[in-house]
Parts: C-alpha cells; structure tokens; sequence
C-alpha cells in the first residue's frame, strides 16, 4: 500500500496565488492524498477561491490564528498522513508527478524526515536551489538550510514535534533542530 501523504496548506489573504498552489495539489497523480488547509480568517477573496475546491480537501477550517506556525500545528494535529509537506500558498509542485515519484519508493522505518531541492521563479528565469539540512553545513549556519516545500517528514514525527509558537520566526529550525538532537534519520531526494 502506498503511503499517504498529509498536503498542507496555510493561507491568509493571499487570493492571488492560492489557486495555483491548491492546483498543483488536486492535479497530482498519486492516489493517496490527504490535503489539508488552514485559512487565517481571510478578509480578501482567498476564501472564494478556496470554496470552489472544498470538495478536494480533506480538512478545511477558517479561523483567526496565531500565526502561520500556530495554523501549522492545527493542521499536523488535524493530519492523518504517514507522511506531511507543508506547501505554503503560493508555493506549487513542480509537475503532476512529484508525489508519486517521491513515494514510488520505501524509505524505511527509521527514515523520519525526506528532503529535496527547490526550484525558485524569479522575474529573471527559474532557478534550481540545492538545499541540505543545517547539520550537514559548514562554517556558520544561517538558517534551516531546506525550504518546507522540499521537506517531507514522517506524521508521527511532527505530531511529537509541533511547531513552538514562541519561536516566531524559526520554529520550523527548531523542530529540525530537535529530529536532530533526537537523531532523526533524514533521506535526501
């Protein structure tokens, strides 16, 4: 049985690039998609648009939060995914095949966290970003060092490390920071 993944998707005010991203999530051709999304409460016609695809979602809410790592937590809470991306509005998926490329193989049990590369589109063309997690740095680390587009984590695994709200900025390298404290094994895609 292929895996399912939790598609995540936190939105505010953001109605001119949420269709893209919730079309490249609905147009996937893997069989096993949870998607989920958590609006802030939007006050612009995000809600609109995202009412045109309610059939697709597996769970859907509109609430004022406490910011995006806050609407996070609600959704790996709400998740019943082996695995769960977090693709941010107005972020997509580069093709119709990226989940079932990635899942076409086992990881295995002790793998918690699988990552890959990114794809930026700039006014000046598109270019590919290779990313690699913080640990595998060297010198002085900046920042996680994986976009949440690319990161694949385990269900289980971010139901034991919710985002910390007290982290506004960087909660996410904070539950990166604690996988690897807790020598999470991670795969490179």
């Amino acid at each position: 049985m292929v895996p399912k993944v939790s598609v995540v998707t936190v939105t505010f005010n953001c109605q001119d690039v949420i269709e893209s991203t919730v079309r490249s999530v609905v147009n996937q051709d893997y069989g096993n998609v949870e998607y989920i999304v958590v609006d802030g409460g939007s006050k612009d016609d995000t809600l609109d648009i995202l009412n045109r695809y309610r059939s697709r979602f597996a769970y859907f809410i509109s609430e004022k939060d406490n910011g995006i790592f806050d609407a996070m937590n609600k959704a790996i809470i709400a998740s019943t995914g082996d695995w769960i991306l977090f693709l941010n509005a107005g972020d997509i998926l580069a093709s119709a095949n990226v989940l079932s490329g990635i899942f076409s193989k086992s990881y295995g049990g002790r793998v918690g966290v699988v990552f890959g590369d990114v794809y930026f589109k700039r006014a000046t063309g598109i270019s590919l970003w290779k990313g690699k997690p913080f640990f595998l740095e060297t010198g002085k680390v900046r920042s996680m060092g994986i976009c949440h587009q690319a990161i694949f984590v385990r269900g289980g695994l971010a139901k034991s490390y919710l985002f910390d709200c007290k982290f506004k900025l960087a909660a996410d390298y904070n539950m990166m920071m604690q996988s690897y404290y807790k020598k999470v094994k991670c795969g490179k895609i």
